[in-house]
């Protein structure tokens, strides 16, 4: 029966996504001049409708599920002269029904309310530069309350201490949070997208094959709704429903750019309520711990030896100053 949920829950979450994907122009080709991953610095940007993409059928060889997880893989065709013959725009859409760190990078953690989704870019082609980068346009449904005034969503930077690659060897890492609006105020029923600022151009992915993500355009409402889907009826009347929009884009200075390596890949984890982050593990407060408590020791030592080295020496200086009187 839990495998049967997990799988329905997979199904109706992709569809939903997909169509969502399919009425906007998701995907867009940066072209550059010079070595550089800002937008102003760009040269050209052409855009990729995904509404004329076709999309893979659903296998067995794609659907995963088991009795706490599932998962399933699609890939997007198109004739777009920005696609190669065998270029793919890939979806990849997993659950997990508690809370567990992902095993793959970037190793994101599922709360048992959330999603990943891992978008692929493999072997896409360009016929007009060498230096091209790519970026996505993202949308986020939100139904509104009564109480609920601001349409805006909000972006928060994490900044985190965590050890979760190496136990005892301490990273800092800047988690980013897409909240939906008025979350904050009631957060069991708000909900967020949330990604580490890192892709990876191999599909080995590592540190050493890792690029940036960078969010490019502020996080705000569409002036007029104009999607057409089954998001809609999803969330039933259009008047309490608002939908953002907000750009990121994939690269860094000096990484050679897309065709590079023609491949580009990145994980965000969607879902309701709060979404979770890397903390220290166990071994690591231990070892904190136990450092701190060392060090201390030290200090509090050291204090007392030269404390009582001070008082030797002006028991000394009393007894040799005695002395010269007698």
């Amino acid at each position: 029966m839990k495998t049967f949920f997990y799988c329905l829950h997979l199904a109706v979450l992709t569809a939903l996504i997909v169509c969502v994907l399919g009425t906007k122009r998701l995907l867009w080709q940066l072209s550059y001049e010079t070595d550089t991953a800002e937008i102003p610095d760009t040269s050209k940007i052409e855009s990729l409708n995904l509404a004329d993409f076709q999309w893979s059928k659903v296998t067995n060889k794609t659907l995963s599920c088991s009795d706490n997880a599932a998962s399933i893989k699609l890939n997007g065709f198109s004739d777009d002269e920005l696609f190669s013959e065998k270029g793919l725009f890939e979806l990849e859409f997993s659950v997990v029904g508690e809370e567990e760190l992902a095993p793959e990078f970037p190793h994101l953690i599922y709360t048992g309310n959330s999603t990943q989704i891992k978008i692929g870019l493999d072997n896409l082609y360009s016929p007009n530069s060498s230096r091209v980068r790519y970026g996505f346009e993202m949308e986020l449904f939100s139904p509104l309350t009564q109480a609920c005034s601001n349409l805006e969503c909000k972006h928060v930077d994490n900044t985190l201490l965590s050890d979760e690659f190496s136990p005892g060897i301490f990273s800092v890492s800047c988690d980013v949070d897409i909240l939906s609006p008025c979350s904050e105020e009631n957060k069991e029923n708000g909900s967020f997208l949330s990604w580490k600022p890192v892709a990876y151009i191999s599909k080995e992915p590592s540190v050493a094959n890792s690029s940036d993500v960078q969010l490019t355009s502020q996080c705000s409402p569409l002036s007029s709704i104009t999607v057409q889907s089954i998001a809609e009826s999803f969330f039933n009347e259009k008047e309490n429903v608002v939908i953002n929009a907000f750009n990121v884009t994939m690269g860094t200075v000096g990484d050679g750019f897309y065709p590079k390596t023609k491949y580009v890949a990145w994980s965000l984890m969607i879902g309701t309520g709060v979404a979770v982050h890397s903390q220290l593990s166990i071994t690591a407060i231990l070892f904190i711990t136990i450092g701190m408590s060392a060090l201390l020791l030290f200090l509090v030592g050291g204090a007392g030896y030269y404390a009582v080295r001070w008082c030797r020496k002006k028991d000394d200086d009393l007894l040799l100053g005695d002395s010269l009187i007698n």
